[in-house]
């Protein structure tokens, strides 16, 4: 330890990486960046589908540019959507691109209803609905705090580094 968080390596020159620290963050300390709960109904002839949304208010800024995908269970015929989204019939994909999440703001909703054919689906079986987010941000502050990166000697920038985060599979156990 060369102090002040600061650590020193020498290894022998290898292609293969080393592992050289292994660790794992509490949920409470890594915040995630946007909470995200998708509600289904299936009633009848009709499936209704809403994505709510909120960003963690901790976040150093607010996540822009992103794009909601709602997969479709079926072809999607006489669909209504709120707000105005972008339909892929190919790939059976309802696609939102919201600008801006703010930071405090109240939870953004997301809504699609479509009839269901009734040889697709007579109310006795689930009809499964996929939805995901892409989304990144670049900026000077991490996520969790924490920053790994190789320091050389003189390296006087070593706390102003660029930072980014995008979507991905966030686990909390």
């Amino acid at each position: 330890s060369l102090g002040n968080g600061l650590f020193h390596v020498r290894t022998a020159a290898s292609d293969e990486p080393l592992p050289i620290l292994k660790y794992s963050l509490l949920p409470r300390l890594t915040p995630l960046p946007l909470r995200v709960r998708l509600v289904q109904r299936h009633t009848g002839s009709l499936l209704s589908v809403m994505i709510q949304y909120v960003s963690n208010p901790e976040l150093p800024a607010p996540l822009t540019d992103v794009t909601f995908v709602l997969k479709l269970p079926l072809d999607p015929t006489l669909l209504k959507v709120s707000p105005k989204a972008i339909l892929s019939r190919s790939d059976k994909e309802l696609k939102w691109h919201i600008p801006e999440i703010p930071l405090n703001g109240s939870p953004g909703r997301l809504r699609a209803r479509m009839p269901v054919d009734s040889n697709e689906g007579d109310g006795s079986e689930e009809i499964e609905v996929v939805a995901y987010v892409k989304f990144s941000w670049q900026g000077t502050k991490s996520l969790s705090g924490i920053c790994l990166r190789p320091a050389s000697e003189g390296n006087t920038d070593f706390y102003e580094v660029n930072h980014r985060y995008e979507n991905g599979l966030y686990m909390c156990n």
